[in-house]
């Protein structure tokens, strides 16, 4: 199969050389082609093996992208995507599929020039491999593969799961509506709820060692957390006919009911271990990196999706609109958010129809 990857982080490496080694064609955008080498080595740790795999074509070129591709994985950031469907959208028709991987964060809202073009797409809720680079460009690792990935159409369905399935050796369910792909998705609130009472609480605003983000887990990012999740469910319950579900709680989903339950809970997760925080080191000290995806991305795109999509059904949500605040007022100015207004969405009605075509 003619497989393009947009995309050169951790996940984007993965997906490439596994799907290559797979005997697929493979062909990867990426914003840097130079650092890329034709050749790629992955370390497959579920297998206990490793493996070399011939890329097709590397570039940023995209109409030369869009020939070399039929199904496209995208892995790029949410505020990378809206600009990367402008421009690709003069060159592609009704044989491309793009799959967004993952597809939360309001990706669903960023594909107009996509589907106006002919191409279907649809999204993830999560990545299907657990990755992470060894060297940009030029080898990587698979670390864990999901047991079931979770994924629906955006706009009006279209067969596509099979060919995930095929591809991945992973089982796919399809939900029938898009949203909760992105609107149940965990990361907005478990990481902005840790970020902020982490930096809130330093005087300091520096760290002399980089906190390690689960493992040092707290009571007070557990507070905010069960607060936020309440204000979610009340989102969830007002969007209830596209949900599909009643298991609407991130604290329940971590068999949680209090702060100190979900503490013990989120700080135990042996997977989460040793991942540390987002931060850049400056001589000795560490400073909150603000440019990361945990902010980019899980907050201004995350987190304001279930705000404003509170706002649409006429819910006050204070937790969150303080945590996004605040995240606000320490990015940088020029950072993209998410703003459903610009993206043509005034009305409760109108998000129903976006996800009921």
């Amino acid at each position: 199969m003619r497989i393009g990857i947009v995309g050169g982080g951790h996940t984007g490496i993965v997906y490439a050389g596994y799907l290559a080694h797979t005997n697929n064609e493979v062909s990867v955008f990426t914003s840097k082609p130079n650092q890329w080498s034709k050749t790629i080595s992955i370390k497959d740790k579920p297998e206990n093996s490793s493996y070399t795999a011939n890329l097709h074509w590397i570039g940023n070129d995209y109409k030369e992208f869009a020939k070399q591709a039929d199904l496209i994985l995208m892995t790029i950031p949410a505020y990378a995507l809206a600009m990367f469907a402008k421009n690709i959208a003069p060159y592609i028709g009704d044989k491309h599929t793009f799959i967004l991987s993952p597809g939360t964060s309001g990706r669903e809202y960023l594909c107009n020039d996509l589907l106006q073009h002919g191409a279907k797409v649809a999204g993830l809720q999560r990545v299907i491999f657990i990755s992470r680079i060894i060297t940009p460009g030029k080898s990587g690792e698979l670390l864990g593969t999901k047991p079931e990935i979770v994924g629906a159409s955006v706009g009006n369905d279209f067969a596509w799961e099979k060919t995930i399935e095929t591809l991945f050796n992973i089982p796919v369910n399809k939900l029938p509506t898009y949203l909760p792909i992105s609107l149940l998705s965990s990361n907005p609130i478990l990481h902005s709820s840790r970020l902020k009472t982490m930096i809130e609480n330093n005087d300091a605003k520096s760290f002399a060692e980089n906190p390690l983000f689960y493992k040092a887990w707290d009571n007070t990012a557990s507070e905010l957390f069960i607060n936020m999740d309440k204000e979610l469910i009340k989102i969830c319950q007002a969007y209830s006919n596209l949900l599909n579900t009643n298991d609407y709680s991130l604290a329940q989903y971590y068999d949680s009911t209090t702060p100190s339950e979900l503490t013990a809970k989120i700080s135990s997760i042996s997977a989460f271990q040793n991942i540390k925080s987002p931060m850049l080191q400056s001589e000795n000290k560490f400073y909150p990196d603000y440019s990361s995806r945990y902010f980019t991305e899980d907050i201004l795109f995350g987190l304001r999706q279930i705000y404003e999509l509170g706002l649409l059904a006429g819910l006050n949500s204070p937790n969150i609109a303080n945590t996004i605040s605040w995240a606000e007022n320490r990015v940088s100015p020029k950072t993209q958010k998410l703003e459903l207004a610009k993206l043509g969405f005034h009305t409760f009605s109108d998000i129903e129809k976006f996800y009921r075509p």
